[in-house]
């Protein structure tokens, strides 16, 4: 039955997403895995209450399905240790030859607990254009 109803809103021009999306503004950043040991910063896309994107140059060891992610912006950490689970990852449209291949993924957050939900907000408010 999801399929036909996924079908009509299609059709009929509804959105499926449950959270608003809006554009990061320059200096936002995420890293992925424990606060503790974080990776390198990776630019973020877009966010909303339900997750992020993230621009990526895809390499030999890559970003986990499902993990840890923390967000910030300059020197400030908004949010540590986010629970996550990949949605989408896709190529993007090359730059050129002598450019790493990037790639776009999209993750949902999970289990986001009452105080990363208030700090989420305010990352959005202060971080974020809408789209």
């Amino acid at each position: 039955m999801g399929g036909l109803r996924d079908w009509l809103h299609c059709r009929l021009g509804f959105s499926r997403r449950r959270h608003k999306r809006y554009q990061v503004v320059d200096g936002a950043y995420a890293f992925i895995g424990p606060f503790a040991n974080p990776g390198e910063r990776i630019k973020i896309l877009d966010i909303s209450g339900g997750g992020l994107a993230f621009m990526y140059a895809f390499q030999s060891e890559e970003i986990p399905e499902i993990g840890l992610i923390s967000i910030g912006a300059e020197n400030e950490v908004y949010i540590r240790d986010v629970p996550y689970a990949t949605i989408s990852d896709e190529e993007l449209e090359s730059l050129g030859d002598d450019m790493a291949e990037m790639r776009r993924r999209g993750v949902q957050f999970r289990r986001i607990k009452d105080v990363n939900k208030t700090r989420l907000k305010a990352f959005i408010r202060e971080r974020t254009q809408e789209t």
